[in-house]
């Protein structure tokens, strides 16, 4: 088939793009539309007759390319990894879109709004077998912990953003956002707001409802969310610094030009491409490996998180984190600061059930394969592509 792929420079579009060459299709590449100009929409065209492209496929939707495919009669494949607000653009639904989702809340979310044409996808790791089957180290790690996570330390309330609201709304959300930072159980916030909490927003701060984008997920994600970002990381770091635990050494995983918003001599920074750049091998120094990830990433298992269990790492996610494709006993989750405590400490002490740990997690996202198998299942089941090889048979 000839396959035309809108780029994006990734490594899970890299193992995209090898799995198509390897299974003998045609694959030609273009940026992504910054905007649906004339120019953009003459070189698609241009490409799709001359090249006799039978298909177009992303990562990330794009309803420019979608409303483009339905003026050629073309059909579009895209997976949505990250949510963004065109992964809710009314566009989704064009009757010419096979649409794949990782994270489960955005697939619940659209189906729940009557569509027939999304399908869910998890991601998986992208290192090779070969990497993640690596015999493992001998010697036990010398480090405690490594967080993963992007660090912020704001003190401003809710109003600095709602300046409009009642006083009393105002301290009920700050309160709300503050409970959320102590309990992971779940990041919904406006879903669980009083009527007149609800009332007093939707009077100040009207949201148009004008996509299949719900009113509430627009207020949790465009204002309370942003208070989370980096806050309730810092929180759960101070914690595990706390003059009450005695770990030596607490690395952070992150942008190495983001300033740490805590002074502690046993905290230091670990650029992230350092631990990509060899496989994901570092993470054999630390006894846990904590991840604390943005909001804005949505609940799916993020590339990282997949690749440092295939690795072996001994990793701990929040409860929020959607892990339905690999159980709860073999993968270890915490709502809290108090469990997040007893698992780190069970994995800092206890050197004989974390190895066991790590190895049964390791085991089952070996199980589950690669971003090429991803693609494998899409090219295997895309009612999209029967129709191509049906119509080419």
């Amino acid at each position: 088939m000839n396959i035309l792929i809108i780029e994006e420079n990734s490594n899970i579009m890299k193992m995209v793009e090898e799995r198509l060459v390897g299974d003998g299709h045609n694959v030609l590449n273009m940026e992504p539309p910054a905007a649906m100009n004339e120019a953009y929409l003459t070189r698609l065209l241009s490409v799709v007759n001359e090249e006799e492209i039978q298909f177009i496929f992303s990562i990330g939707f794009y309803p420019q390319i979608s409303l483009a495919c339905g003026v050629m009669g073309l059909s579009y494949i895209s997976w949505i990894l990250d949510i963004t607000s065109d992964s809710y653009d009314y566009s989704v639904a064009n009757k010419w879109n096979e649409v794949y989702v990782a994270d489960r809340n955005l697939y619940n979310d659209l189906i729940r709004r009557g569509l027939t044409n999304i399908y869910y996808l998890p991601l998986a790791r992208t290192i090779n077998s070969e990497t993640a089957e690596k015999e493992k180290m001998i010697s036990e790690p010398q480090k405690d912990i490594l967080i993963w996570t992007k660090l912020a330390d704001d003190t401003t309330n809710i109003s600095a953003v709602m300046d409009e609201l009642y006083d009393s709304t105002k301290g009920y959300i700050d309160a709300m956002v503050e409970q959320r930072k102590s309990d992971l159980y779940s990041w919904t916030l406006y879903e669980a707001f009083p009527d007149y909490i609800r009332n007093d927003i939707e009077k100040n701060y009207p949201l148009e409802e004008n996509s299949f984008e719900t009113i509430a997920h627009k207020y949790d994600w465009n204002y309370f969310f942003k208070k989370f970002e980096g806050t309730y990381a810092t929180f759960y770091l101070r914690h595990l610094l706390a003059p009450w635990n005695d770990y030596e050494t607490l690395d952070i995983v992150g942008d190495e030009n983001e300033e740490i918003p805590i002074e502690d001599d046993r905290v230091k920074r670990i650029p992230e491409a350092a631990i990509r750049a060899d496989g994901y091998s570092k993470l054999d120094e630390y006894k846990a490996v904590v991840f604390l990830p943005n909001i804005s990433n949505g609940n799916k298992l993020s590339e990282d998180m997949w690749n440092a269990m295939a690795h072996g790492a001994p990793i701990l996610i929040p409860l929020w984190i959607d892990t339905e494709d690999i159980p709860a006993d073999i993968c270890y989750k915490f709502k809290n600061r108090r469990e997040l405590d007893r698992l780190v400490r069970k994995f800092v002490t206890e050197p004989e059930k974390r190895g066991e740990y790590t190895e049964r997690l390791r085991k089952k996202v070996l199980e589950e394969g690669t971003i090429g198998d991803r693609v494998k299942y899409i090219l295997n089941n895309s009612q999209i592509i029967k129709e191509i090889m049906g119509g080419n048979s």
